[in-house]
């Protein structure tokens, strides 16, 4: 087998006498090179000897012989290993026998063949820049060959496309030449013609496009006089002119629409810029695509629209590449400028942009299929995309944005529109989110609708250039948001487009404050930039509440946008714009003006509180909150599918984890009572929740300061006084359970917050909570008929002030059991503050002279309160001040006693005896003497000869062991009756030296019997063991009793178990269980020395005794 050395050898023999084997042995050989690298070196270092022979063989008379030489020449300068060994002279030759070649031969597979290695030559850049004007000649000479070659043309046109490739400049530069033969064929008859030009033109259109000045502006005519400027149309121009418009008018007739449009958008590129002055020739242009636009096919209709292109090619181009526009240059803050004038007002801008926009906007507002209205933002974001940095300014945003978001927004996220609205919603956030890299889209966040997954390959998505924020358009952004809302609120929209409507309006709006609050980081943003920008966005907030109230339909579904929109707002900007003293806008509500109190608190001690009034000037977060609480207070919803309280807590907590708490509290203390909608009552207990978890979670004394002549002090006081105030007024319903827990939830955390530093808070609130319910009381303002009913029981304000009572009680309670100093006289004025309250209660519950069934409930657990805060009670001060303060009230319910049930009864017996116990136990020891008598008068008025037994006898027996031990009192004359009847019996003594019963008298006296109670409702349980106990051992000790005559045992001396038991008697000695002495059942006559048996009953009759085994009864 012959090696490869021996073939070439062979080739080149025969190269001199049968070329034709020669040239396709050669062939055969470079096809084999593929495989074998060292063929491929044997070729390149034998190019020099085979070029010789082919550069004059390619010209040979022969086809075959001209045919294979010039394919074995195609390989050689296509392969880059063979191509780089040939000289640069055998390169120039090879080139000019190609050119010589085309041009003159006549054989038409031979040019076709010569055209074909110069489209696949791979010569460096410099040989072809060199023999650039021969190749172009050889080049278009084959583009319209006289043969008339289709093929010629095809390889001819590839040509083009190399030379574009690889000498550009060149090619731009004689555009003018070898152009027009390649657009004139856009108009053939033949298809095949049309789709190589076309195919060639986008090939070579980063070449010509936009379009050299030779090719498409006036240019000087070669052939003038000197001194004479004649001006010569361009290449286009004329051939528009001549023949190519007609021809594509012919077309447009024949039906080929398609076809047309596609030839009309090139020559419209190839215009350009300069070529839109012929207005003439253009208004001819464009009546093709007025025709189309307007056609009844969807797919001429979109083929019209991406021909538009074309027409924003040549015009949108004459702002950004003129050499007279104006210079982009950065500023500090990373934003785009125009130094100079404003581009997009010079050279008809406006009206270029509004030749553009008007057959887009006319598409969008008709009812054409969804593919046109997708070609038709296509389109428009095109526009957007070759606008570049135009796309941003303000001008641009009127014309451009505006009309197409309107027509948009208008049909809404509705069947077909769902694609279009989709899109245009994506776009305008991300246009609103530019600039800002804090700022990520929130469209995925929330419930936007997206797009199907075979929708999404219809869509252009162009690299659009975004400027960031520009303050001028916050107005547009602001009125495309409200424009969503406005639509979604259309009663005619399904729940499901209503939600996706607004779910889009509040993302963007979120989007828009982000970008804002990047905007107003700026050191170039004025001070009055700032305020007109906060100015705007309240308005724009103030407008949807106003729709909320106007609409007839959809208010359910706006009020949590509104909540949404004005949370996202105080969430985003940051605190130190919205609570800047530097800025303020003025409160324009009508509401003020027909807003009437709920009631304004007269108390010298506590000062008022500022209310907000119509057109006074505020910080933005107080204006933003009043907007809050209106929405929330005057909104009547019907069906509320979310958690509006829960809404309302979040916003609260917001603002008082971020602002100023207590500029914040000041701000709802003055709205609320300014209102007297019952929706006022959600917003309080939101405000106490959060206001509680903040009391609890930080520096109470630090943070709010509440000395007592401080503002902090008088808003706390008047937040919790506000319940009492609101349910005055009669159209307030109130959720009452509910606020009665919350209230007394913060009620306790202030008490526990007050005790550190500031404990006259607790005094103070109740005190005026007294003075109201006086005043109320006298003037007949209060409204005590129930307004609502839970399981039976009648709600009413007596509830609200029953358990706010009985909450101040068992805080007081705490106080009083506390170990404090005795100086400390705020402890003091804590009690009698709690026990003021309890009177003006008991007071008011009985005005009308009956309870109903809430009342009765509240009285009985208020005994219930009260004998645990009686037993809490160890300081002398403060049992003296219990029945001071209670004795009103205890006189009140020893009157009705009899008609009261037999609960209240027990409770009530249970109070009287543990206060007689605590008045034996108190340190330092009570004296009781006159003074003392005098202020316990009225009580044992009514107890020493009470109708019930309990009472009477247990109070005779503490006259006996207290009062009745004295020697010498002086008594007032109202109790001389009863003493004088009791006494006569033999019950009482009146003082040691005078014992005026007998035995047996006595021994009546301490036969102390209660009838056995019946059980009641479980409600009572620790009650009922309660009486029972008691009435146990009382009657136990029948027959254990035995009186020793006094005489006998006066001057007696006593033993130390004598003298301990005395002190017992007199409260000086604490009881093995450690409750301290208490009243006994017995007399002050001396039993240690009798039996076992009476010193059990003695045991069992103890006071002390009898109300521990309550307790554990209980």
């Amino acid at each position: 087998m012959e090696t490869f050395e021996e073939q070439f050898d062979q080739i080149t023999t025969l190269l001199s006498s049968n070329k034709l084997l020669a040239y396709s042995t050669l062939l055969h050989l470079q096809q084999q090179s593929g495989a074998d690298p060292s063929l491929v070196k044997l070729l390149a270092d034998s190019s020099s000897i085979i070029v010789s022979y082919i550069i004059s063989d390619v010209s040979d008379n022969d086809e075959e012989i001209a045919a294979q030489a010039l394919k074995c020449l195609g390989f050689m300068i296509y392969h880059p290993s063979i191509v780089g060994s040939i000289t640069g002279d055998d390169a120039r030759a090879i080139v000019d026998s190609l050119v010589e070649v085309i041009t003159t031969s006549k054989i038409k597979s031979v040019c076709n063949l010569g055209v074909w290695c110069i489209s696949m030559q791979q010569f460096n850049s410099l040989l072809l820049d060199e023999n650039f004007q021969s190749l172009l000649r050889a080049i278009i000479y084959a583009l319209d060959n006289p043969i008339g070659s289709l093929s010629i043309t095809f390889e001819a046109m590839q040509a083009v496309m190399k030379l574009a490739n690889t000498s550009a400049q060149n090619m731009r530069a004689m555009s003018n030449i070898w152009a027009p033969p390649v657009y004139k064929r856009l108009v053939s008859s033949d298809k095949r013609e049309r789709d190589m030009s076309e195919r060639c033109l986008q090939k070579v259109s980063s070449v010509i496009l936009p379009p050299p000045v030779i090719l498409s502006k006036y240019s000087d005519r070669a052939d003038a006089p000197p001194k004479i400027i004649v001006l010569k149309e361009a290449a286009l121009v004329t051939d528009l002119k001549k023949t190519l418009l007609l021809t594509m008018e012919e077309l447009l007739n024949q039906g080929l629409k398609i076809q047309t449009l596609q030839v009309w958008r090139w020559f419209m590129c190839l215009l350009g810029p300069y070529g839109m002055k012929y207005k003439h020739l253009v208004n001819k242009l464009l009546k093709i695509p007025e025709q189309t636009f307007t056609d009844n096919d969807p797919q001429i209709q979109s083929a019209s629209l991406v021909a538009w292109e074309g027409l924003i090619d040549s015009l949108i181009c004459s702002q950004l590449h003129a050499p007279e526009s104006n210079v982009l240059v950065k500023n500090p803050t990373d934003q785009r400028v125009f130094k100079g004038s404003d581009p997009t007002e010079a050279d008809g801008f406006p009206k270029k942009i509004k030749l553009v926009m008007t057959p887009l906007v006319g598409i969008m507002s008709s009812n054409c299929d969804a593919s046109v209205h997708v070609s038709c933002l296509n389109t428009w974001s095109y526009l957007l995309y070759k606008l570049d940095k135009l796309a941003s300014f303000h001008s641009v945003v009127r014309t451009v944005w505006e009309p197409i978001l309107e027509v948009i927004i208008k049909v809404g996220p509705v069947n077909k529109n769902i694609w279009s609205w989709s899109f245009c919603i994506e776009l305008l956030d991300n246009f609103i989110s530019a600039g800002n890299k804090d700022v990520n889209s929130m469209l995925n966040d929330h419930k936007a609708m997206r797009l199907p997954e075979s929708a999404k390959y219809s869509w252009k998505y162009y690299p659009i250039k975004w400027s960031p924020l520009d303050l001028g358009n916050l107005e547009f952004f602001l009125n495309t948001i409200h424009g969503l809302i406005i639509h979604g609120s259309d009663i005619t929209l399904s729940g499901e487009i209503r939600t996706v409507t607004y779910g889009a309006a509040s993302s963007l709006f979120r989007s828009l404050l982000r970008s804002v609050k990047h905007c107003l980081k700026s050191d170039l943003i004025t001070y009055d930039e700032v305020i007109l920008s906060l100015n705007m966005m309240l308005k724009f907030l103030k407008s949807v509440y106003e729709n909320m109230h106007s609409s007839d339909g959809g208010i359910d579904d706006l009020l949590p946008l509104l909540l949404q929109l004005l949370e996202a707002f105080v969430e985003e900007l940051e605190p130190s714009t919205l609570q800047s003293p530097l800025y303020k806008v003025i409160v324009d509500f009508k509401i003020f003006e027909t807003s009437e109190p709920v009631y304004k608190f007269k108390s010298a001690k506590i000062p008022d509180i500022g209310f907000m009034n119509c057109m006074e000037k505020v910080s933005p977060v107080a204006y933003i909150t009043l907007l809050y609480f209106h929405a929330v207070t005057r909104a009547t919803l019907k069906a509320p599918d979310y958690d509006i309280v829960e809404g309302k807590h979040r916003y609260v907590k917001l603002l008082l984890s971020s602002y100023e708490p207590l500029e914040i509290l000041h701000l709802f203390v003055s709205l609320l009572y300014t209102e007297k909608m019952s929706c006022c009552f959600e917003i309080w207990v939101a405000l106490a929740n959060c206001l509680k978890d903040y009391i609890d979670n930080h520096n109470f004394r630090s943070l709010f300061k509440l000395q007592s002549d401080s503002p902090g002090y008088a808003i706390t006081i008047h937040f919790l006084c506000y319940p009492f105030a609101a349910y005055s007024c009669r159209k307030v319903y109130l959720m009452l359970q509910h606020v009665i827990e919350v209230w007394k939830s913060l009620y306790v955390s202030l008490s526990r917050a007050s005790e550190i530093g500031y404990p006259t808070l607790t005094e103070d609130l109740l005190s005026m909570l007294c003075s109201y319910f006086n005043e109320a009381l006298t003037n007949g303002n209060l409204v005590p008929e129930p307004q609502s009913s839970v399981n039976g029981q009648d709600i009413d304000v007596l509830l609200l002030f029953g358990e706010t009572m009985i909450c101040a009680v068992e805080q007081a309670s705490l106080i009083a059991k506390s170990e404090v100093n005795e100086s400390e006289s705020w402890r003091s004025s804590i009690i009698k503050s709690s026990l003021d309250f309890t009177s003006c209660f008991v007071k008011l519950s009985r005005a009308k002279g009956e309870t109903n069934l809430s009342t009765s409930l509240i009285e009985r657990r208020l005994l219930s309160s009260l004998v645990h805060f009686v037993g809490c009670l160890h300081l002398q001060k403060d049992i003296a001040l219990f029945i001071e303060m209670m004795t009103s009230t205890l006189l009140l319910w020893l009157s009705h006693f009899e008609a009261q049930d037999s609960n209240f009864k027990d409770q009530l017996q249970q109070l009287w005896i543990q206060t007689l116990n605590c008045l034996q136990k108190t340190l330092p020891i009570i004296e009781f003497n006159s003074s003392f008598l005098q202020l316990q008068e009225p009580l044992l008025g009514k107890t020493l000869d009470h109708p019930d037994l309990v009472i009477s006898n247990f109070t005779v027996n503490f006259w006996n062991s207290t009062f009745g031990e004295q020697t010498k009192l002086d008594y007032p004359e109202s109790l001389l009756p009863v003493l004088d009847k009791l006494s006569r019996r033999g019950k009482i003594k009146l003082g040691k030296n005078s014992l005026l019963a007998n035995t047996n008298d006595r021994s009546d006296v301490d036969k102390v019997t209660v009838p056995n109670r019946h059980k009641v409702p479980t409600t009572l349980h620790r009650c009922s063991k309660r009486v029972e106990l008691v009435g146990n051992a009382a009657n136990s000790s029948e027959g254990n009793d035995r009186i020793y005559s006094k005489s006998k045992r006066r001057h007696t001396e006593l033993t130390e178990h004598q003298k301990e038991v005395r002190r017992a008697q007199q409260g000086r000695l604490m009881d093995c269980s450690g409750h301290g002495p208490g009243i006994r059942t017995y007399t002050s006559v001396d039993f240690s020395q009798g039996t076992e048996e009476s010193q059990e009953s003695q045991d069992i009759r103890d006071a002390d005794t009898i109300l521990e085994m309550l307790r554990k009864a209980k």
